[in-house]
Formats: C-alpha cells, structure tokens, sequence
C-alpha cells in the first residue's frame, strides 16, 4: 500500500500522510472485463482513461502508482461515471 500525501494548504504548516488508496488498476481490470475485453492481450489502458476523462497521460500514470497531489470533484466524479462505480470504489481509506 501506498500512502497519498496531501500537500499543506494555507494554514497548514505540514503535509499529511493518509492511508489513501485510489484503486485505478483494479477498476480498469474489471472494466475491462465487463467490456467483454481479453485483460492479457487488450486491457483498458492508461491512455484510453486519460484521453475518456480528459487528464494528462502522466496523471494517470501517477495516479496508478498512488501518487496523488491533489483530486478534484469533477474528476473524481469522471472516473467514477467512467468506471460505473460508487466514490467508495474508486477511493479507500486503508488503516
């Protein structure tokens, strides 16, 4: 598991480590499923994602590794209509 640090923000004076874990890789895995796709040979990629949700490329990438500066309303509510899930699928709180 990775740890997300959020960075401070104004009257704040240090960043904090959550335990947050946004699951990319397991929900594109079972998207990929679900659109009837083989996950070996023609699996959701990182790049079909971004350009759905209109991200960077290296966003996604980085969000894949847990890496996570910041996640705002609307994108978090683009992957979740993308992915066809509840905000308590694609994000976790792991203690």
């Amino acid at each position: 598991m990775f740890q997300t640090i959020l960075r401070p923000t104004q009257g704040f004076k240090s960043a904090v480590t959550m335990p947050l874990k946004i699951r990319l890789r397991e929900l594109m895995r079972e998207k990929t499923i679900r659109d009837g796709r083989d996950p070996d040979t023609e699996p959701i990629t990182q790049e079909e994602v971004a350009k759905a949700i209109n991200v960077a490329q290296g966003t996604m990438s980085s969000w894949s590794r847990n890496i996570v500066e910041r996640l705002d309303k609307e994108t978090i509510v683009k992957l979740c209509r993308y992915f066809e899930c509840r905000i308590e699928n694609l994000l976790q709180i792991e203690d």
